[in-house]
């Protein structure tokens, strides 16, 4: 849902603006309430044989919460938090001095898991991944000092429809995407919305960019993706 409120415009906004483009009203869009967020990264705690994904609190940051589960998180992230953590159960070359994961997901269904360690990585690590990830469905990247080895790809592949046009983002580990993905669209369809044309901004006649998506090749993000991934846009 959505609701709408105008607000006058300060003078200093006012100069920053073309001559005749008003600055568009203010827009708040509600952000679905469980499974939106497309990215997140857990602590692994080990205590004698058993390992868990887990988040601190900052008033007590030396204490370990477990996280079993994560609402927040997208429905991939939740069914790979207790997957991997069985894998890491199994395997004690993939627990050993592991320290961190990071899920990055889909609304399209791909998912990428970044293992984190302080050790050297070998080719029986490797080994272990490999199956790990093939039992999984996931791409997997392992990480220590110096040392990145990638099974399957470094990026996962992203689909939004945004005004009737599919988009296709190429989101790649470690760079910035807008976790929350639903509120990624409401964004970038606001962005097309409040736009104007370049002979607008001239000082000809007014007119949205709101026609059909596909008249543009490429599309940036709107402010939701940055430096790590980029859109597709078809002709």
């Amino acid at each position: 849902s959505s609701s709408s409120s105008s607000s006058a415009s300060s003078p200093d906004a006012d100069a920053l603006l073309l001559p005749g483009i008003p600055l568009p009203p203010t827009e708040v869009f509600e952000s679905a309430r469980a499974f939106f967020r497309m990215r997140a990264e857990f602590r692994v705690w080990h205590e004698e044989d058993r390992s868990y994904l887990a988040m601190f609190d900052s008033d007590a940051p030396k204490d370990p919460i477990e996280i079993p589960s994560f609402p927040m998180g997208s429905e991939r992230i939740n069914a790979l938090m207790p997957a991997l953590i069985e894998e890491i159960h199994k395997s004690e070359v993939l627990r050993k001095k592991l320290f961190q994961v990071n899920f990055l997901t889909t609304v399209s269904g791909d998912a990428l898991v970044s293992l984190l360690y302080h050790r050297r990585l070998t080719e029986e690590w490797e080994a272990a991944a490999e199956a790990a990830r093939g039992r999984m469905g996931v791409s997997i990247i392992g990480r220590s000092k110096k040392q990145k080895v990638v099974l399957g790809s470094d990026f996962v592949m992203e689909e939004l429809e945004v005004d009737g046009a599919r988009l296709t983002y190429k989101q790649l580990e470690g760079g910035f995407t807008q976790p929350n993905a639903g509120v990624s669209v409401k964004m970038l369809e606001w962005a097309r919305s409040v736009s104007v044309s370049d002979t607008a901004a001239e000082g000809g006649s007014s007119s949205s960019s709101s026609s059909s998506a596909d008249e543009s090749s490429s599309s940036g993000s709107g402010g939701d993706v940055g430096e790590g991934a980029s859109a597709v846009m078809p002709r």
